[in-house]
């Protein structure tokens, strides 16, 4: 029940999300984790077109140096947005993703998640 409560709330905070420009930093991360944990309770029940939804956006919430300032979780909403883009069919979206994370991530085990799904993506493209 919990589960769908967050998402309930994530909907409901969506019709927001504009008026969160002038917010403080602060409360807009939270806003992202809430939504990257809304969009992982809608992996669970395999609805990646929700998910994808959610962590669009979480990313969005995030600032525009988001790669330098939050790095770790952009990191994880950037990978998370690029399976369930993929996922949707849309893969030319998830290798523009993947490739936006190769040029930030900051070291190798952020890089391999990354790589792998974008062989992946290439391989199942052809």
């Amino acid at each position: 029940m919990e589960d769908k409560m967050l998402l309930y709330i994530a909907d409901q905070m969506k019709h927001h999300i504009a008026d969160m420009d002038d917010e403080c930093p602060e409360l807009r991360i939270d806003m992202a984790n809430l939504y990257y944990l809304s969009g992982m309770n809608a992996v669970g029940y395999s609805d990646y077109a929700t998910s994808r939804s959610y962590f669009k956006v979480a990313l969005s919430l995030l600032p525009t140096n988001r790669w330098e300032s939050q790095y770790k979780l952009c990191h994880r909403i950037s990978l998370r947005l690029a399976k369930s883009v993929y996922l949707c069919g849309d893969v030319e979206e998830a290798q523009s993703i993947l490739h936006e994370m190769l040029e930030n991530c900051l070291s190798i085990e952020d890089k391999v998640p990354a790589q792998a799904l974008l062989v992946t993506s290439e391989y199942y493209q052809y």
